[in-house]
């Protein structure tokens, strides 16, 4: 993250550099945590906890300055503004985990993948008729350019970006 010397809160140097004239790279030394009573933000810096949202997330994944919170639908919430409000992304009756790779999401649907453009919010889906191997999904993993699926069957892999542009 960047910021001025205004204190203004930047996720790219881009951004920062159409607003200042002079930027400077902030590390954040967070940890967040999931637990039984909600969700918690640890400052490393200082040794101190302090209670995010009551929501208890069972997976959770950062992409610049959101996090993403699975909880009967997936949620994000901005990290950078110290706000506790969560904005609902997507919710499905079947739903078993997700990934984050860049604007886009991973979804684990047991039975079949979704893959969900958060910039745009259209949505593409897959099973074992575009090559996931078994009937049921138990893991999803991604990078820049490839999506991989752990099933019952085995493993799949698939070129996503081939298909997919940023």
């Amino acid at each position: 993250h960047y910021t001025c010397k205004d204190g203004n809160i930047f996720s790219s140097v881009g951004e920062c550099q159409e607003t200042c004239s002079e930027c400077v790279e902030v590390d954040r030394d967070e940890l967040f945590l999931s637990t039984s009573n909600g969700l918690k933000r640890v400052d490393l810096s200082n040794n101190t906890v302090s209670m995010v949202s009551s929501r208890v997330c069972r997976n959770l994944e950062i992409f610049e300055e959101s996090l993403f919170c699975m909880d009967r639908g997936i949620y994000k919430i901005n990290i950078l503004t110290g706000e506790n409000k969560f904005e609902r992304i997507l919710t499905d009756q079947n739903l078993r985990s997700f990934e984050v790779c860049g604007h886009y999401l991973w979804i684990n649907l047991i039975d079949r993948a979704r893959l969900f453009d958060l910039n745009s919010g259209q949505s593409w889906y897959y099973n074992r008729n575009d090559g996931i191997q078994g009937s049921e999904i138990y893991s999803i993993g991604c990078d820049d350019e490839w999506v991989w699926f752990l099933d019952s069957e085995g493993m799949s892999m698939y070129n996503w970006r081939k298909y997919h542009a940023q």
